[in-house]
């Protein structure tokens, strides 16, 4: 029996992080052992700890004391205390121009002190500090750096620390990098691990060459139906031959193919058809095999976005209570002239990110754990203007001109369910338009303000529903015309249906889709967009809604492409009481709208009509700070309550505020600021439940197109087989036979669905739906789960058939030919 790890394979049974006790490697039961892969599970080996020769008689004096009781205990901690850190003065030892033997033994000092006591604050000072020394030189520093991110002396390393939590995430290529420097300055074992690393990882060997098959581009290794891809880093130029210092300048972030290495030079190539152009040295190209981008997500309440310049200092800041105000003052170091020595950059809040848009490649990922214990994930990412560098496709329009706080144009649109329980909330809305008038012309604000009208309810092909009128109606487009005086008079002429429609969920799908259909192009303010229902939406699935395939996710998804914040106010009737309706449809309007925060639905349960004339009330405040606005005084953030869900009032004037921010850029001439790498996180640092940043993956047409059809070959054969599971997998074994790049893992009892789906899935950071799920799983899973997965399935295969349709969505990366373009997918839209 031995001690063994894995953490390099998800597929492992045994890559959880923990120590396992096995008969030996090679009975391992791993499946990819199996098949020939290369399994990460290594034995676990302590290493005994060495006495040098000048110590023995101190230890040997220890021990005897320490036999004596306390007294020799003191005794033994002063001959062999535990390694120490201080932070105060390793940090105003890199506020110096120290010579590279001091910050070797800082940084070794506070290494050895983080293992010995998990402090993650004391490692990120000493993953610092041994940069420091590496940058100048030091071979120990740098080798030290190499076995930090080394995946395979993970176990020992691990072994070692009291909190392997505090340790940052492993990544082999980094590692080599390390170990080459130390190997140069004359480091045996350095050149020795390094080695180990290019057999296990197949990574290229600096001084060998390779070259892709038949002059084609190298593929990923495991993956030979992805190619290997680079962007270009800031001063790289594109030479004619290895280790020519002359040639073409490029543009950072300008998208290569690699077609073979020589050395520490890459040859590479913008398309595949034309092969290889030049070469680039390696150290101006960053590996991008998997286009994963980070992008803005609506500011809202969150804080601005900090970028640091590593993983650890964000790991110790979410570690320990207090993050919201380490956050805050770190922030306010940006502006004081002063800003803290760990930062990079801080986001912009005056600069129009639907104008300017923001796309951060992302080098690297890893996961880290709250001090609430939830799971945060960070990223190493590069970041540059988006104008200048990665274009975001987006149908936002540009700031308004000149001065935007004068002319700004805020849109307000209501989706209201019109069938017969509605009565009561239709004429709320009529009472709320007729004082928005009054109020709105008094303030001289018509020209502020656009409203739009649709109103929707359910199919009408049976015979009963045939007075039902219509499935939607727009009673007022967003036009010029549409100030508070047409609205007040659209609201008028809707009335609740005469005739009780077929299922008490409405076609509330068809509703929104209609509204995100108007035209918001005509203004720079806020754009809001409020759903009033008592009811629920037809599933995507329902043979009777009108849009097949398309769910309330979909359309939260183009709302928020186009900067349209909606809103679900869903009233608890006596109806909706009575049909069991409200927790259900609640859970799908949550699901789809509402932030972790709870902001975007709010539920009216008492269903009473003086409630809802109480919260209709509350978004009126928007007409005098919009007052406020025309007079050139803009608004202040509004203040929260951590833990509660902010009111409506607060909401409105949160979204205002964030476009205001941007109205102070532009008059400015704000651009977005350049900067290179740095690390952070997708969630707001001081609040974990609101999302800072948005995780994306730029898809080729090829790539989009061949995760569609094998979608929709998953949910068509699934379908066919009427949801037996025996029957399903044995149908879907016949169809990864023919379309799958390894049919022969679709076999067995430890057949899954990753088999006939495309293989580059598997190297993106996210927990998938779809690709563990086994025989076993779908059977266990019952009718209706079957179903609903099935209907996810459904809506996101529809969301991938409009981005291939709509040619506004795809976009070529730097100088990349257009017939390589690509096309964003939000991370949640993957099966």
């Amino acid at each position: 029996m031995i001690k063994a790890k894995c953490s390099q394979f998800g597929n492992c049974p045994l890559a959880d992080g923990k120590i396992h006790t096995v008969e030996s490697i090679a009975d391992h039961p791993c499946e990819l052992r199996r098949d020939g892969g290369q399994c990460g599970l290594e034995e676990v080996k302590k290493t005994p700890v060495a006495v040098p020769g000048w110590l023995r008689p101190a230890a040997i004096v220890g021990a005897g004391l320490l036999a004596l009781g306390s007294a020799g205990g003191a005794a033994w901690y002063f001959f062999m205390r535990a390694p120490t850190c201080e932070v105060s003065k390793v940090q105003s030892l890199l506020a110096l121009a120290p010579a590279v033997a001091e910050l070797e033994s800082a940084g070794l000092d506070c290494l050895a002190a983080a293992k010995h006591t998990g402090d993650i604050v004391q490692m990120a000072l000493a993953a610092q500090t041994l940069r420091a020394a590496d940058a100048k030189g030091s071979a120990k520093a740098s080798a030290a750096l190499g076995r930090l991110f080394d995946p395979l002396k993970r176990p020992e390393l691990e072994a070692e620390s009291k909190s392997p939590q505090a340790l940052p995430a492993t990544d082999p290529r980094t590692a080599v990098r390390f170990y080459d420097r130390a190997a140069k300055l004359g480091d045996a074992d350095a050149r020795v691990a390094a080695a180990a690393l290019r057999q296990k990882f197949d990574l290229p060997d600096t001084a060998g060459v390779q070259a892709g098959k038949d002059g084609g581009p190298l593929a990923v290794p495991g993956h030979p139906d992805i190619f290997q891809r680079v962007i270009a880093k800031p001063g790289a130029v594109l030479a004619s031959a290895p280790g020519s210092m002359q040639g073409q300048a490029l543009k950072p972030f300008d998208l290569f193919y690699v077609f073979g290495t020589r050395g520490d030079w890459l040859n590479v190539g913008r398309r595949l058809d034309r092969g290889a152009e030049g070469w680039i040295p390696a150290e101006k190209a960053q590996d991008w095999n998997v286009m994963l981008v980070m992008r803005y997500a609506p500011q809202g309440q969150r804080r601005p976005v900090a970028f640091f310049k590593d993983e650890l200092t964000i790991k110790s800041l979410i570690s320990q209570p207090g993050a919201a105000d380490s956050l805050d003052a770190i922030i306010a170091s940006a502006d004081s002239g002063e800003p803290d020595p760990r930062l990079v950059a801080v986001e912009d809040r005056s600069v129009d990110w639907q104008a300017q848009p923001y796309v951060m490649p992302i080098l690297q990922a890893s996961m880290a754990v709250a001090d609430d214990g939830r799971n945060v994930t960070l990223a190493r990412i590069g970041s540059l203007a988006g104008g200048a560098a990665v274009a975001a496709p987006t149908r936002a329009p540009a700031s308004c001109a000149g001065n935007p706080a004068a002319a700004a144009i805020h849109q307000v649109v209501f989706v209201i369910d019109t069938t017969s329980s509605m009565g009561p909330y239709i004429e709320g809305v009529k009472r709320i338009s007729s004082a928005w008038q009054r109020e709105v012309m008094a303030r001289g604000l018509s020209d502020r303000f656009r409203f739009g009208v649709v109103g929707y309810r359910n199919n009408m092909q049976d015979p009963a529903q045939a007075g039902l009128e219509y499935v939607t109606r727009t009673y007022l487009p967003l036009s010029a015309g549409a100030n508070a005086e047409a609205f007040a008079a659209a609201m008028r002429q809707v009335a609740p249906a005469t005739v009780s429609t077929h299922s008490f969920d409405e076609d509330a799908v068809a509703g929104l889709n209609e509204a995100l259909a108007l035209d918001w192009s005509g203004g720079c303010g806020v754009r809001l967009m409020f759903l009033v229902t008592d009811a629920g939406a037809l599933k995507s699935d329902d043979p009777k809604a009108r849009h097949q395939g398309i769910g309330l996710s979909t359309i939260a998804a183009r709302a928020r492409e186009a900067s349209i914040k909606p809103i679900v106010v869903h009233i608890g009737t006596p109806e909706a009481k009575a049909a069991r309706n409200l927790e259900p449809a609640e859970a799908t309007y949550r699901e789809a709208f509402a932030n972790a925060a709870g902001e975007g639905y709010f539920n009216l349960n008492n269903g009473s009509a003086q409630a809802f004339d109480a919260y209709l009330a509350g978004i009126g405040p928007l007409i005098g700070k919009v007052a406020d606005e025309k007079a050139g005084k803009l608004s202040s953030r509004p203040q929260t309550t951590p833990g509660q869900v902010p009111d409506i009032t607060t909401q409105v004037l949160t979204e205002l505020f964030s476009v205001q921010q941007r109205f102070v850029g532009a008059a400015a001439g704000a651009q977005a600021a350049t900067f290179t790498e740095s690390w952070t996180s997708d969630r707001d640092l001081a609040d974990l439940n609101r999302e800072a940043l948005e995780v994306s993956v730029f898809l080729t047409r090829r790539q989009l197109s061949q995760l569609a059809e094998q979608t929709e070959r998953l949910v068509n054969t699934a379908r066919q087989a009427k949801l037996e599971s025996d029957r399903f997998f044995g149908m879907l074994r016949v169809v990864a036979a023919a379309t799958s790049q390894d049919p022969a893992r679709f076999s067995g009892d430890v057949a899954r669905l990753d088999a006939m789906m495309p293989s580059f899935l598997k190297l993106l950071p996210y927990r998938s739906d779809v690709l563990s799920l086994t025989a076993e799983d779908w059977r266990a899973m019952g009718a209706a789960k079957q179903d609903a997965f099935l209907r996810r399935l459904s809506e996101k295969l529809a969301f991938y058939r409009a981005i291939e349709q709509d040619q506004s969505k795809w976009r070529a990366l730097g100088d990349s030919n257009r017939d390589n373009a690509v096309a964003l997918v939000p991370l949640r839209q993957m099966p």
